[in-house]
């Protein structure tokens, strides 16, 4: 072999050795990345399993992967099968990005975790057929309110984000529309003298719902200004407010062509006739084509003229549609719910307690079966929140308060008891742990007053013996003071509560006491105890004789004289001056001083 040749054979092999040391590395780094891929397409699945829109996650991973896969093997594999492994790579390219353009555009659906949607202006009906529907596994609780902007039975708002996880939510709270509150004040203008048009553009904007349009001829004021109006300034919205506007001069007035009226609402209607001076009269039916306070139909025909003051049109008015209350009785709250959903009927929800029925069992609803009602009707919807158990009450406060809270009426009646303390429970009519419906019992609590006391005899007793006895026994003690008598002063003459009777510690036992044998005091008025004035004498006769006889009652009396000067003792007076007399106590005397 010449050494060309050797040397085309050695480079030949190192050529050989290079290309499958550039494989080997080429193949164990696909090698890595393929169990890179499988490994991260595990960890990427389950994290995604929680996320909302897993279905389209896992099959784009899914498919990802099967392509990584496909176009690996055909860089190792040989030219025969290369092609199949390029087809497979390509044709899950291909479904990946077909897949993702369907579900853009809502051609295809896949699965979801559940999510919580909004439902701000949506009806509470919705909610809570998705919440049956759903199995929601939160609590729904409803509060109400007046807004001008949701219908009634609307939902105003939501405590949770729309698009959270189901799963995730523990309570929802809704706020449910009660429409405008007719109870608000607007301020209300003077429309007299402009254009009624100003008048019912302001009553419609400020949902005001009790407003009557009378139209009345004047040669004084052109059609259609407002002439007079009852009240004006800051009223409720349901106030009776009257329009009066002109109608212009009678005689001015033209004939009228009769439109169609059907299917237009009542209040349009009306303000159209009246507007042109055309009487009317009113029928009622129920309706299944037309809504509640629309026009069915009219007893003169579009097109045709009438007189203003001379034909009447007959209109017939809408009750909505004639829906008969169903018997739901032993049915569910999703019944009625799916026959108020069907009738296009309001709804709102009560709960309260029921003996026999289980939290959210359905009691009833606000109209008994048979009954005849239209669209558009509250239906109040009853549910139980099951029975009240009676607890193992703490204390008498405990047991007020929970009565109160759970609206259970109950008695109290007072009994003596030496072994429980006053004002402490001594037993219920019921047993902790009794079911009981507030709508129909009533709970009896004995209260204790303590161990009795037996009221004493004080009478013939001394005062303090009486306050000493009393402290005793658990009595609060009163005095007072009877007159003078022949028992020695301070000596119990009679108390307000008979001994021997049992009452409870701390009552009140008012005695009388006698204030002792009279003394009798010999006093000499004198002629000193005048002053200039008949108030100076009077002020110094009170002073004299409350020292010189304690306990003898003296009126002072201003008489009028034709003798003498203020001040004196009137000649007249029973007690005169310069005179020594006897006073008793006890006794009253009466004085005379000239005004």
């Amino acid at each position: 072999m010449s050494t060309e040749e050797k040397e085309k054979k050695v480079k030949k092999v190192k050529k050989t050795k290079k290309k499958i040391k550039v494989n080997n590395v080429r193949n164990l780094l696909i090698i890595i990345t393929c169990v890179l891929s499988t490994i991260f397409y595990v960890f990427y699945i389950i994290n995604s399993l929680d996320k909302i829109n897993f279905g389209i996650h896992i099959f784009n991973a899914t498919f990802l992967l099967v392509a990584l896969i496909a176009f690996s093997l055909a860089i190792v594999i040989d030219e025969k099968r290369k092609t199949l492994s390029y087809s497979i790579a390509s044709v899950a390219l291909a479904l990946l990005m077909i897949v993702n353009i369907c579900s853009s555009f809502g051609f295809l659906n896949l699965p979801t975790l559940a999510v919580l949607k909004d439902y701000t202006n949506n009806s509470l009906v919705s909610l809570l057929k998705d919440a049956d529907k759903l199995d929601f596994k939160f609590d729904i609780e409803k509060t109400y309110e007046y807004s001008d902007n949701v219908d009634e039975g609307n939902i105003i708002s939501q405590s949770i984000n729309p698009d959270t996880k189901l799963s995730e939510i523990k309570k929802l709270m809704v706020v449910i529309s009660n429409g405008p509150n007719y109870d608000k004040e607007v301020l209300l203008s003077n429309f007299v003298g402009l254009n009624v048009d100003e008048a019912i553009k302001f009553i419609e904007e400020n949902f005001m719902n009790n407003v009557t349009f009378n139209f009345v001829a004047s040669n004084d004021t052109e059609r259609d200004i407002v002439i007079n109006q009852n009240v004006k300034g800051q009223v409720k919205r349901n106030s009776d407010v009257v329009f009066t506007v002109s109608l212009g001069n009678i005689e001015a007035l033209k004939e009228y062509e009769i439109k169609d009226y059907t299917k237009k609402s009542l209040s349009k209607t009306l303000l159209e006739l009246k507007r042109n001076g055309i009487k009317y009269d009113l029928r009622y039916e129920f309706s299944k084509d037309i809504k509640r306070d629309y026009v069915i139909e009219q007893s003169i025909k579009k097109g045709t003229k009438v007189k203003p003051n001379d034909d009447v049109i007959i209109l017939t008015i809408s009750y909505g549609k004639e829906i008969k209350v169903p018997d739901f009785n032993h049915k569910s709250s999703d019944d009625v719910l799916n026959w108020v959903s069907a009738n296009n009927l309001k709804v709102a929800f009560e709960e309260k307690h029921h003996i026999s029925l289980a939290k959210g069992k359905l009691i009833g609803i606000n109209y008994k079966k048979g009954e005849s009602i239209s669209e558009g009707t509250k239906i109040i919807i009853t549910t139980s929140l099951g029975p009240i158990v009676v607890p193992d009450f703490a204390s008498l406060a405990h047991f007020r308060s929970w009565c109160d809270e759970n609206g259970v009426g109950y008695d109290e009646i007072l009994e003596y008891s030496n072994e429980i303390g006053k004002g402490n429970i001594i037993r219920t009519s019921v047993k902790t742990g009794d079911k009981i419906d507030p709508a129909t019992n009533r709970i009896t609590v004995y209260i204790s007053q303590g161990a009795p006391i037996i009221v004493p005899n004080f009478v013939g007793k001394s005062k303090g013996a009486i306050q000493t006895q009393c402290r005793n026994v658990g009595l609060n003690c009163t005095f007072y003071y009877m007159g003078y008598n022949n028992a020695a002063a301070n000596t119990a003459l009679t108390q307000n509560v008979r001994s021997g009777v049992k009452v409870v510690s701390g009552t009140y036992v008012n005695i009388g006491l006698s204030s002792g044998p009279a003394r009798t005091f010999t006093v000499y008025i004198q002629d000193t105890w005048i002053g200039n004035s008949a108030n100076e004498t009077t002020s110094i006769l009170k002073s004299k004789l409350s020292s010189l006889a304690p306990g003898v009652t003296f009126s002072i009396v201003l008489k009028e004289s034709n003798t003498g000067k203020s001040g004196l003792i009137h000649p007249s007076s029973p007690i005169k001056g310069g005179n020594q007399y006897n006073f008793t106590q006890g006794n009253k005397y009466t004085i005379w001083v000239i005004k």
